[in-house]
């Protein structure tokens, strides 16, 4: 039976359960909402954070923490919980990853997983409620009250801290992940792309154009750029070998007047095929011949 506001508070006088730092304040209709604790673990950190003395708790996006409850409690043979995340927190992207059953018997303080699935950062502040537990009373006592590894525990354990850390690389913040993206497409911007090099590629472009265009065989040319090297891809109809050899002569003139430039050119013979099914879809076309 799920218990209301004035069951968990007759449970709490009787002493069939403890909640130690119980508040007034956190009772709810039908369950307790449990405080943020002094002790949290954060993967992004990759180390334990005094919450108390540097709250609020910032939680990077994707980050993955465990966070320990200001308040332990001690729950009698015939009373169960379970926990969950509260909604104002649920609705700015925070998940709860943890066991929902808090079994009979279990005494101790919560360690509560949150992963941070938004793309901002969340702060949690020092005993501010986060999440809430919601307690039933069995119908009779169990048989077995609860006495695994976690029985008695006042703090996050160094086995569970240590079980992230070698997580670490799979939880690596988004973020992180962007930024690092970011700042290697600038680098590559600032060497590749600067005035000077585009004004050449331009004009290495349009001698190559207008050289080509004056080969019978050549029906279109296409650029692509890849990692700072300009691809062009000169369509052919016609004599294979003669568009090739007149080609060629082309590119030797051109890596001649542009040296500080990479050049990648390739001839591709039609046969009969839609451009489209034969050109990289991320190609630019910079000719195509006009029929008469």
């Amino acid at each position: 039976m799920l218990m209301s506001d004035r069951d968990i508070q007759e449970a709490v006088n009787s002493k069939d359960l403890i909640i130690r730092n119980f508040s007034k304040k956190s009772l709810q209709p039908a369950s307790y909402d449990m405080r943020v604790g002094e002790e949290a673990f954060s993967s992004h950190e990759k180390a334990s954070i005094e919450i108390k003395s540097t709250s609020p708790l910032i939680i990077k996006p994707g980050d993955f923490i465990l966070v320990r409850t200001y308040e332990s409690v001690k729950l009698s043979p015939k009373i169960a919980g379970r926990i969950g995340l509260r909604s104002f927190h649920a609705r700015k992207g925070l998940a709860l990853l943890a066991g929902p059953q808090i079994d009979p018997g279990f005494e101790g303080v919560l360690v509560v997983g949150l992963h941070n699935l938004d793309a901002n950062e969340l702060k949690l502040s020092y005993r501010e409620p986060f999440c809430t537990v919601e307690f039933y009373r069995l119908s009779e006592p169990v048989k077995q009250p609860y006495k695994g590894e976690y029985q008695s525990q006042n703090t996050i354990r160094e086995q569970d801290s240590t079980a992230i850390k070698e997580r670490i690389a799979a939880w690596a913040p988004i973020d992180d992940r962007l930024k690092r993206l970011e700042e290697k497409v600038e680098r590559l911007t600032e060497k590749f792309l600067t005035p000077s090099v585009l004004t050449s590629s331009y004009a290495a472009c349009k001698f190559f154009v207008e050289q080509v265009s004056q080969i019978p065989q050549v029906i279109a040319v296409y650029m692509g750029v890849s990692e700072g090297v300009i691809d062009l891809w000169t369509i052919v109809e016609g004599d294979l070998y003669e568009a090739e050899t007149s080609i060629a002569k082309v590119e030797t003139e051109l890596l001649r007047r542009f040296p500080n430039l990479l050049f990648d050119s390739l001839v591709v013979p039609k046969k009969g095929r839609e451009l489209d099914k034969i050109i990289p879809t991320n190609y630019m076309e910079i000719y195509r011949r006009v029929r008469s």
